[in-house]
């Protein structure tokens, strides 16, 4: 139960515990933006839809998918929120929920034969992002997929773009802000001036340790600071994963939260190349773009599976040979650490082992039986000699 008293009319929004309680993937700029907008509000001033739009670089309206042929294009704009809320409503952001709702339709459409997405976003609420990401790497499993940062697509936004089978940037614009940071806002004083008190009666030992109305104190900062680095944890796997890099390769790299003007951001490894819009979407129309490009990426993925099963094969041998002298051995932590570490690689395979295998039962099973029984075979010989 809480008693507030404010010149909101008695009540303090619940959208301010939101923004206080949430780690967020957004440009930290648009973030202080957000939490001017959402303090006004619960100070009672009623701001414009002018003045919030140029506060938060949003627009009003909230552009539908469209189609250019073959090739459909699904805007990304504006701030990312997992669903319909009050900053939704305010200032034209992305509700993630709906978001991803257009994009199965797109795959699931036969018309549909490529889709581009065109990101316009500065990042959002980390709610919802993790999974939106793994929607977008399962529809590029399906039809060619681009990004295209248009002009910026910053943190969350490059987060979902990165999970694309391309990513592209226009010329005069940029990507990255790969990080995720919160942010608690202290009213004390401000009430203090004011002459209000606000008493908050709960319960629960840490229920109410993000309060606006007091100090962030020492536990509840160590506390959000794991939920942060949790976060960001998610970011940089997610978006190694999608730019085939190494994690340490992100944190390290990727413009280490900065934006990376086009250039720059295929330098660091962030976009594949420097386009427009309209050229991507003008490339993908054309006949047989997307199976040319399908049909790369498969090569390129076979002679890659190929090294990896030579290395998988030495690693096991290796692995049983360590394995014969387990009783007189004895490993120091920093072997065990190690070895626990090449077992969770290992194991990290049975996903992509198990879409591989969903692939192959789907795909014209009937005009590839004999292939496909050619490589059982081998496989199976192979396995053999293990």
């Amino acid at each position: 139960m809480r008693e507030t008293t404010s010149r909101a009319g008695g009540r303090i929004p619940h959208v301010l515990a939101a923004v206080a309680e949430t780690p967020w993937a957004i440009r930290p700029e648009k973030l202080q933006a957000i939490i001017e907008v959402v303090a006004a509000r619960a100070a009672g001033i009623r701001w414009t839809d002018e003045e919030i739009d140029a506060r938060l670089g949003t627009a009003r309206s909230r552009p539908a998918p469209a189609s250019d042929g073959p090739v459909a294009v699904l805007p990304l704009r504006g701030v990312l929120f997992p669903r319909s809320n009050m900053l939704t409503e305010m200032s034209g952001a992305t509700s993630l929920e709906g978001w991803r709702q257009q994009l199965r339709g797109l795959v699931e459409d036969r018309s549909v034969e490529a889709i581009v997405l065109d990101v316009d976003s500065p990042g959002g609420s980390t709610d919802f992002v993790a999974e939106t990401a793994a929607d977008v790497r399962a529809a590029a499993a399906v039809k060619p997929l681009v990004a295209v940062a248009n002009p910026d697509a910053g943190s969350a936004a490059y987060w979902l773009a990165s999970q694309a089978a391309e990513v592209v940037v226009t010329p005069s614009g940029a990507a990255g802000s790969i990080g995720v940071l919160g942010a608690h806002e202290d009213l004390s004083r401000r009430e203090e001036l004011l002459g209000v008190k606000t008493t908050l009666i709960s319960a629960g030992k840490f229920k109410t340790e993000l309060s606006p109305f007091e100090p962030l104190g020492d536990d509840a900062r160590a506390a959000f600071q794991r939920r942060v680095d949790d976060m960001y944890g998610m970011f940089v796997r997610d978006v190694a994963r999608g730019r085939g890099v190494a994690v340490d390769a992100v944190r390290a790299g990727f413009g280490e939260g900065r934006m990376l003007g086009a250039k720059r951001a295929v330098e660091e490894g962030l976009a594949d190349r420097v386009d427009t819009l309209e050229a991507v979407i003008a490339g993908l129309a054309r006949p047989g773009r997307g199976a040319r490009q399908t049909s790369t990426a498969q090569t390129m993925f076979v002679d890659e599976a190929g090294a990896l099963h030579d290395s998988v094969v030495g690693l096991v041998n290796r692995a049983r040979s360590l394995a014969e002298f387990r009783a007189e051995s004895r490993l120091t932590a920093v072997k065990r650490e190690q070895l626990t570490a090449a077992l969770e690689a290992l194991d990290s395979l049975a996903e992509p082992a198990a879409l591989l295998r969903g692939l192959l039962q789907t795909t014209d099973p009937n005009r590839h039986a004999d292939a496909a029984l050619a490589q059982r075979a081998r496989f199976e010989r192979r396995r053999a000699r293990l």
